[in-house]
């Protein structure tokens, strides 16, 4: 291990931050963590088995540490780091959780679940087996013709190449927009009344079921909806006080220390003044994706609706 290596790990604190490991000159990789002493130590334990981490331990010469008074701006910190730097270690990020995402492949027009999160990921969309039940009962009504145009097959039918790219679109947005969900959900619910009006039970209990599986993505889609168009305020307890980050249309308003919430009354009042900075960034979907699953995870006592 290099002295420098070992005069970091010495120091480390129980905060939460950033971390970068250096070597060849450059930034290798880029993490996050609530507590960077725990963490870090971590890569570097005789116990260690991530195979990742056996791989690019030996080679570090140094480690970088920023400090952040809260988890969210540490997340922040480090995708802005991972897209300036691009470490070579930092591909296919696992994630500690098993949680159940959905991909979306523009290339190959397909959709894929993992464990991993990925920005342009939707999700936790719940198991990973009601996903999975999900799509393939879904490939039962393709080819989509629109969301509102499309058939019970009692078995999936074959589509061309041009059938594919157009039925992938209209999933990907039934997926993404919830008005297009709810007008797709309630195109199965007609079409499950006029089965079994005409008898057709099969198609019209297919239906029945289908609609129960959509909850886990409608729940999704629909408290995302309502948390881009609101104004919220997150606390993080720190020394002396809180970190309060003012969140408006799932971006960062505004940060600032406080020492109890019996004093911030004018700071909303001045916040709902201000106006949000445009930000035509290309990585901006990757900063909503975070403040976003960082809202699902923090407690119900740490979030001011306003």
């Amino acid at each position: 291990m290099k002295k420098e290596v070992k005069k970091v790990l010495e120091t480390l604190p129980n905060s939460p931050g950033v971390y970068e490991f250096l070597a060849f000159g450059g930034v290798i990789y880029v993490g996050k963590s609530k507590d960077l002493k725990q963490r870090v130590r971590s890569y570097f334990q005789p116990s260690q088995s991530w195979k990742k981490a056996l791989r690019m331990v030996p080679h570090i010469e140094n480690i970088r540490i920023t400090k952040t008074d809260t988890h969210l701006e540490a997340q922040i910190l480090e995708c802005e780091k991972i897209i300036k730097y691009q470490p070579v270690f930092n591909n296919r990020m696992k994630s500690d959780r098993p949680l159940t995402y959905l991909h979306f492949d523009d290339e190959r027009y397909k959709l894929r679940t993992g464990k991993e999160y990925k920005p342009g990921a939707i999700g936790p969309l719940g198991s990973s087996r009601s996903v999975y039940y999900l799509l393939e009962e879904l490939k039962k009504l393709y080819p989509l013709q629109g969301i509102k145009d499309f058939q019970y097959h009692i078995l999936p039918e074959g589509m061309t190449k041009k059938e594919t790219q157009r039925n992938y679109h209209i999933v990907k947005e039934i997926f993404t927009k919830i008005n297009s969900l709810e007008e797709f959900m309630k195109s199965c619910q007609d079409n499950m009344e006029k089965a079994a009006g005409a008898l057709k039970f099969e198609e019209a209990g297919f239906y029945r079921d289908f609609l129960q599986k959509w909850k886990g993505p409608y729940d999704y889609l629909r408290q995302r909806e309502i948390f881009e168009h609101r104004d919220y305020i997150f606390f993080y307890p720190i020394e002396k006080g809180e970190k309060a980050i003012y969140i408006r249309n799932g971006f960062i308003l505004e940060k600032r220390r406080i020492k109890n919430r019996e004093g911030i009354t004018s700071w909303i009042s001045k916040m709902k003044e201000k106006e949000l900075s445009k930000n035509d960034s290309k990585y901006i979907k990757y900063y909503k994706d975070i403040i976003y699953r960082e809202f699902l995870e923090l407690e119900k006592s740490q979030i001011l609706e306003l």
